[in-house]
Protein backbone atom coordinates (compact mmCIF):
# COMPACT_ATOMS: atom_id res chain seq x y z
CA UNK A 1 0.00 0.00 0.00
CA UNK A 2 1.34 3.14 -0.75
CA UNK A 3 1.47 5.73 2.19
CA UNK A 4 1.37 9.30 1.02
CA UNK A 5 1.14 10.82 4.52
CA UNK A 6 4.75 11.44 4.74
CA UNK A 7 4.67 13.57 1.76
CA UNK A 8 3.09 15.95 3.53
CA UNK A 9 -0.20 16.35 1.39
CA UNK A 10 -3.77 17.09 3.19
CA UNK A 11 -6.02 14.50 3.96
CA UNK A 12 -8.67 15.97 2.09
CA UNK A 13 -7.05 14.94 -1.36
CA UNK A 14 -6.38 11.08 -0.16
CA UNK A 15 -8.91 8.32 -0.60
CA UNK A 16 -8.68 4.67 0.32
CA UNK A 17 -9.83 3.09 -2.86
CA UNK A 18 -13.20 0.95 -2.27
CA UNK A 19 -11.95 -1.37 -5.28
CA UNK A 20 -8.16 -2.15 -4.41
CA UNK A 21 -6.28 -2.01 -1.48
CA UNK A 22 -4.12 1.42 -1.67
CA UNK A 23 -4.70 5.07 -1.11
CA UNK A 24 -4.42 7.61 -4.19
CA UNK A 25 -4.97 10.99 -4.78
CA UNK A 26 -8.34 12.54 -6.58
CA UNK A 27 -8.54 15.06 -9.21
CA UNK A 28 -10.25 18.36 -8.52
CA UNK A 29 -13.51 16.39 -9.02
CA UNK A 30 -12.78 13.48 -6.64
CA UNK A 31 -11.89 10.82 -9.28
CA UNK A 32 -8.73 8.80 -8.50
CA UNK A 33 -6.77 8.80 -11.15
CA UNK A 34 -4.59 5.63 -12.84
CA UNK A 35 -1.98 4.64 -15.10
CA UNK A 36 -2.60 1.49 -16.90
CA UNK A 37 0.57 0.13 -18.39
CA UNK A 38 0.20 -3.20 -20.88
CA UNK A 39 3.80 -4.86 -21.55
CA UNK A 40 2.81 -6.88 -24.66
CA UNK A 41 5.37 -9.63 -25.89
CA UNK A 42 3.39 -9.28 -29.10
CA UNK A 43 2.06 -6.28 -31.17
CA UNK A 44 -1.36 -5.93 -30.51
CA UNK A 45 -1.27 -2.41 -30.03
CA UNK A 46 -3.77 -1.62 -32.88
CA UNK A 47 -6.81 -3.76 -32.00
CA UNK A 48 -6.62 -2.22 -28.12
CA UNK A 49 -6.28 1.49 -29.73
CA UNK A 50 -9.57 1.27 -31.72
CA UNK A 51 -11.13 -0.33 -28.79
CA UNK A 52 -10.04 2.34 -26.79
CA UNK A 53 -10.98 4.89 -29.01
CA UNK A 54 -14.89 3.16 -28.93
CA UNK A 55 -14.57 3.32 -24.75
CA UNK A 56 -14.04 7.29 -24.80
CA UNK A 57 -10.24 7.15 -23.68
CA UNK A 58 -8.56 10.33 -24.98
CA UNK A 59 -5.11 9.27 -25.52
CA UNK A 60 -2.66 6.31 -24.82
CA UNK A 61 1.06 6.32 -25.68
CA UNK A 62 3.14 3.21 -27.34
CA UNK A 63 6.62 2.46 -26.85
CA UNK A 64 8.72 -0.36 -28.34
CA UNK A 65 10.94 -1.71 -25.74
CA UNK A 66 13.23 -4.59 -25.73
CA UNK A 67 13.13 -7.14 -22.54
CA UNK A 68 13.37 -10.78 -21.20
CA UNK A 69 10.08 -12.87 -19.67
CA UNK A 70 9.47 -16.30 -18.37
CA UNK A 71 9.23 -17.39 -21.78
CA UNK A 72 12.87 -16.87 -23.92
CA UNK A 73 12.75 -15.29 -27.56
CA UNK A 74 12.85 -17.02 -30.48
CA UNK A 75 16.48 -18.16 -31.78
CA UNK A 76 17.95 -15.87 -34.72
CA UNK A 77 19.93 -17.14 -37.02
CA UNK A 78 23.53 -15.95 -36.97
CA UNK A 79 24.38 -15.49 -40.61
CA UNK A 80 24.70 -17.76 -43.59
CA UNK A 81 24.63 -21.28 -42.93
CA UNK A 82 23.00 -23.46 -39.62
CA UNK A 83 24.61 -21.32 -36.84
CA UNK A 84 21.32 -20.23 -34.25
CA UNK A 85 21.66 -18.54 -31.08
CA UNK A 86 19.52 -17.29 -28.43
CA UNK A 87 18.99 -13.37 -27.70
CA UNK A 88 18.72 -12.59 -24.16
CA UNK A 89 16.45 -9.93 -24.76
CA UNK A 90 13.26 -9.64 -27.18
CA UNK A 91 11.21 -6.91 -28.70
CA UNK A 92 8.07 -5.55 -26.38
CA UNK A 93 5.39 -2.91 -26.92
CA UNK A 94 4.30 -0.87 -23.75
CA UNK A 95 0.81 0.74 -24.15
CA UNK A 96 0.01 3.55 -21.48
CA UNK A 97 -3.75 5.06 -20.47
CA UNK A 98 -4.50 7.45 -18.32
CA UNK A 99 -7.73 6.86 -16.96
CA UNK A 100 -10.34 7.75 -13.64
CA UNK A 101 -11.19 4.75 -11.84
CA UNK A 102 -14.44 4.03 -13.22
CA UNK A 103 -12.89 3.13 -16.40
CA UNK A 104 -10.51 0.61 -15.31
CA UNK A 105 -12.44 -2.74 -15.42
CA UNK A 106 -13.58 -1.87 -19.29
CA UNK A 107 -9.82 -0.62 -20.18
CA UNK A 108 -8.59 -3.97 -18.22
CA UNK A 109 -11.19 -6.12 -20.44
CA UNK A 110 -9.98 -4.12 -23.97
CA UNK A 111 -6.25 -5.08 -23.15
CA UNK A 112 -6.61 -8.71 -22.10
CA UNK A 113 -9.16 -9.03 -24.60
CA UNK A 114 -7.25 -8.00 -27.97
CA UNK A 115 -3.28 -9.11 -26.39
CA UNK A 116 -1.77 -12.53 -26.41
CA UNK A 117 0.74 -12.30 -23.95
CA UNK A 118 1.94 -9.64 -21.22
CA UNK A 119 1.29 -8.16 -18.17
CA UNK A 120 -0.88 -5.84 -16.91
CA UNK A 121 0.13 -3.12 -14.46
CA UNK A 122 -2.32 -0.28 -12.88
CA UNK A 123 -0.93 2.22 -10.68
CA UNK A 124 -2.57 5.44 -8.92
CA UNK A 125 -1.50 8.71 -10.35
CA UNK A 126 -0.42 11.55 -8.00
CA UNK A 127 -1.03 14.42 -10.38
CA UNK A 128 -1.70 15.36 -13.42
CA UNK A 129 -1.16 18.84 -15.07
CA UNK A 130 -1.07 19.67 -18.84
CA UNK A 131 1.99 21.90 -19.11
CA UNK A 132 0.31 24.24 -21.95
CA UNK A 133 -3.28 25.11 -20.03
CA UNK A 134 -1.99 24.49 -16.39
CA UNK A 135 -5.15 22.49 -16.16
CA UNK A 136 -5.09 19.64 -13.40
CA UNK A 137 -6.78 16.55 -13.03
CA UNK A 138 -9.30 14.22 -15.47
CA UNK A 139 -9.31 17.08 -17.82
CA UNK A 140 -5.72 16.39 -19.28
CA UNK A 141 -6.50 12.63 -19.69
Amino acid sequence: MINFGNFGIPKKYLKKSEKNNYSCLLDPRGETLLRITAILSQNDVMAISENLKKLGVGGLTVSKERGRGKTPPPEIHAQKGSATFQPQFSQKYCVEVFVTEDKEEDVLTIIKKNSRRGKILVEPISRAIDIATGKEGEEVI
